[in-house]
């Protein structure tokens, strides 16, 4: 499940007839038969903004059919539903997060989807992982600002003392705010 491509692997083997070992080295090629795309699936969640699904493709990598028997999600954080496109060929999960169900503090959430998929007569469980972000719906970047000992040393000498810059937006393009005051701790 985990490999693809050229793979070599080696063993050391004991046995009772010699007190040497010997080195065994296997080489092979795998074929992948299924492809996942985005290989790495990602979801950013700004909260306060409707959540947009993430379309993940399970296409066909090798000249022979697959077919996709099941799809399920391990994780209470998400939602998935199949379609099939092409018979054998191509298949589209729609994954939705579905944080309700979630701690509100976590930033990070990671989803793992099983689809149990059959090629040549050999079932198995194809793990897809989906990383979900979630954000304020105003960011402040960075997130914090530091001043070095090289930077406060320039305190009170000319020219100009030192400065960062410190860029604060909102994610959601139809939501505008207004900075009302500023208090430095």
């Amino acid at each position: 499940k985990k490999f693809s491509g050229t793979v070599r692997k080696t063993a050391e083997v004991y046995t009772n007839a010699s007190k040497v070992s010997q080195r065994l080295t296997m080489t092979g090629k795998i074929e992948l038969a299924v492809e996942v795309e985005p290989r790495l699936p990602r979801i950013t969640v700004v909260k306060g903004v409707p959540i947009k699904p993430i379309t993940i493709s399970l296409k066909k990598a090798a000249s022979y059919p697959f077919k996709v028997n099941k799809v399920t999600s391990k994780s209470e954080v998400t939602k998935v539903t199949m379609k099939t496109i092409e018979e054998g060929n191509l298949y589209e999960l729609t994954v939705i997060p579905d944080l309700d169900k979630a701690e509100d503090s976590r930033k990070y959430h990671y989803a793992e989807i099983n689809a149990n998929v059959t090629v040549k007569d050999k079932s198995f469980d194809l793990p897809v992982r989906v990383s979900i972000t979630v954000k304020d719906r105003i960011e402040a970047s960075p997130p914090s600002v530091y001043f070095s000992r090289r930077d406060t040393a320039k305190l009170g000498k000319q020219p100009a003392p030192p400065s960062k810059q410190l860029t604060i937006k909102s994610l959601d393009p139809s939501h505008s705010f207004k900075i009302t005051s500023i208090e430095l701790l």
